[in-house]
């Protein structure tokens, strides 16, 4: 039986409009303008409001396919947004006339063969507020399993890749539930064992054995894990460390202007702009962020604690960790979400180093920025993969998350 999975802010979300303090109009993403939707408009010219359908849509090639996208005005909103930062084709037309991306967004929907998920994306400001911040001691999930990331077995003779996100979803849902042990300790072991897993599998191929190898021992592993780190036998690189988080603060930058209003710290940045690969100075850009990390321990603690839970369970199972089927592979997807989370604490860390302070309306305004210009679209992500891919090889850096959430 397929686990069905669904958001429960979905039953009390309502589109903020105008009033949404990030309007999915006005951000600056690559709208498709699906092939039912554009014969519509092709067929029935004064739905585009007196504009041709050449001033609404522009041509562009993607993995080899030729797509329709929505044209943006000169500040990079799109096109059909009125003055009053309405859709001028819905206000005028109805939603049903709307891109099949514009109709469906906030929601995520997903089949798979062991789970059918109806969830939302955290981009959506409202989205945030619902999920993170608003009757906090419900549960996020909705599901016939009771799990979120459960399913029934599938059967010996199902497929190897359905028994490999059978095991993982398992696996992952086992890890998120050990709340005992703090996120930190949780991330760095979920990361760890599913790309240790993950790598062996390529060389040998899925075995149960393997399976039950990185994943059968969670709370053993975790209690290890826990206890070595508070004794500090768990030490992280400072040239590893300060290299990924130079990574981190780059995909921030490559999107600065969209962060205004928020912290960006220009010590750091100078740092991480400096062509400097020294082991020293990946050791300089860790140091600055141990300062971080220390005054957000000193002054906001574990008050955030619970948005943070919330956070990473909406969010890998939104990017549909592990059932998406990827032009990588499943670390690819747990990659982006983690990088994406490595940005969030970022940008606390940059705003507590600034203010001393972290309201629950700068944390909702950090996460949707973040994820509307990081982790809602991975293109950047991609990109920095194709580029560089050893940072599919997570157990070779998941140090790094002891840092994150904690």
């Amino acid at each position: 039986m397929v686990n069905q999975v669904r958001l429960n802010a979905l039953d009390k979300f309502k589109c903020t409009g105008s009033a949404c303090p990030q309007n999915c109009c006005t951000v600056n993403w690559e709208i498709e303008v699906d092939p039912p939707t554009l014969v519509r408009w092709q067929e029935s010219p004064e739905l585009l409001n007196g504009k041709s359908l050449n001033q609404c849509i522009k041509s562009v090639t993607k993995e080899g396919k030729t797509l329709a996208t929505l044209l943006k005005a000169n500040n990079n909103t799109c096109i059909l947004l009125d003055n009053d930062r309405l859709c001028s084709l819905q206000s005028n037309h109805g939603h049903e006339y709307l891109p099949a991306t514009c109709r469906d967004y906030p929601r995520a929907r997903t089949n798979s063969e062991l789970l059918d998920l109806d969830s939302a994306v955290l981009s959506c400001p409202e989205i945030t507020r619902l999920v993170l911040f608003d009757k906090t001691d419900e549960p996020v999930f909705s599901s016939t399993e009771n799990k979120p990331y459960l399913s029934r077995y599938p059967g010996d003779a199902s497929p190897a890749y359905i028994q490999i996100k059978y095991s993982t979803g398992k696996f992952v849902n086992a890890v998120l539930r050990e709340k005992k042990y703090g996120l930190n300790i949780r991330l760095f072991y979920l990361t760890h064992a599913f790309s240790s897993f993950h790598s062996e599998m390529q060389k040998i191929g899925y075995t149960k054995a393997l399976a039950k190898k990185y994943f059968a021992t969670v709370k053993t592993d975790l209690l290890q894990i826990h206890t070595g780190h508070k004794a500090g036998e768990i030490r992280l690189n400072p040239a590893t460390a300060g290299s990924y988080w130079r990574s981190v603060f780059m995909l921030i930058s490559s999107r600065k202007e969209n962060f205004q209003g928020l912290e960006i710290d220009r010590e750091l940045e100078a740092l991480c702009r400096k062509e400097d690969d020294s082991h020293e100075h990946f050791g300089k850009i860790y140091e600055l962020i141990c300062g971080y990390a220390q005054k957000y321990e000193k002054y906001i603690g574990k008050q955030k604690s619970q948005v943070y839970e919330r956070y990473i369970l909406v969010s890998l199972i939104t990017k549909k960790f592990p059932y998406k089927k990827t032009e990588f592979n499943m670390t690819a997807i747990l990659v982006a979400s983690m990088s994406t989370a490595a940005a969030i604490q970022l940008m606390i860390w940059m705003h507590v180093d600034g203010h001393s302070t972290l309201s629950d309306e700068v944390l909702q305004k950090i996460i949707y920025r973040t994820e509307g210009l990081i982790g809602h679209s991975v293109k950047g992500i991609v990109e920095t993969l194709k580029e560089d891919p050893h940072m599919l090889m997570l157990e070779k850096y998941a140090e790094v998350f002891l840092d994150v959430f904690c």
